[in-house]
């Protein structure tokens, strides 16, 4: 995995964030920081299973649709600025009807992929004039391995950021080097038609 303390220039970077004004050197670290974890988010579609089931309310393709960037404001500051990758799940707003079934248009189930789960098999229906077993009831009988069957882990995010590390940094550095010369034109352009205006 790369390693920060190695790279060559960072010091040249920093001095010439230094150098600009702040809301500069916050867009260009928010670009950077975009940069990398768009070359991240590629790896992880390219490592994502893709699902070969014939359960209706999932298509093929899904999880990989579904990774994505996301800028976070919480943990970004004045100085760091942080990209997550992640997986869209569970916001209600995914999905629709076809058919009179709920198909899902999110991953919610990329955590069972990353990192394995459990697999309960279906409660069965009540007997005819019977009471069905609760969920709960259901749950407990089939806890500790009794029925219950481990779904191997198929990890894709973690695998991408240590596959795509290298290239993500490389990303970055590109960036800085476009933004950070592209900025310093703009403030020499500005400072000579200042002085032409003297």
């Amino acid at each position: 995995m790369a390693d920060l303390k190695y790279v060559n220039g960072l010091a040249e970077i920093l001095d010439a964030l230094e150098a600009l004004p702040k809301n500069v050197a916050n867009n260009i670290n928010r670009g950077a920081a975009n940069a990398m974890a768009m070359v991240v988010r590629d790896k992880a579609r390219e490592l994502a299973p893709v699902y070969s089931g014939n359960d209706p309310r999932v298509r093929a393709g899904q999880l990989k649709r579904n990774i994505i960037a996301v800028h976070s404001r919480s943990l970004s500051g004045t100085v760091r600025q942080t990209t997550v990758v992640t997986v869209r799940r569970g916001t209600g707003k995914y999905k629709k009807v076809v058919k009179d079934k709920v198909v899902y248009l999110d991953a919610y189930y990329w955590t069972w992929v990353e990192f394995g789960h459990w697999y309960v098999p279906p409660r069965p229906k009540a007997p005819e004039g019977g009471k069905r077993q609760s969920r709960a009831a259901w749950r407990k009988q089939h806890q500790g391995g009794s029925g219950a069957i481990w779904v191997e882990a198929r990890p894709f995010i973690r695998p991408a950021l240590t596959a795509a590390a290298d290239d993500a940094l490389k990303a970055g550095i590109a960036y800085y080097n476009r933004r950070i010369d592209e900025e310093v034109a703009k403030a020499a352009h500005f400072a000579a038609f200042m002085e032409s205006r003297v």
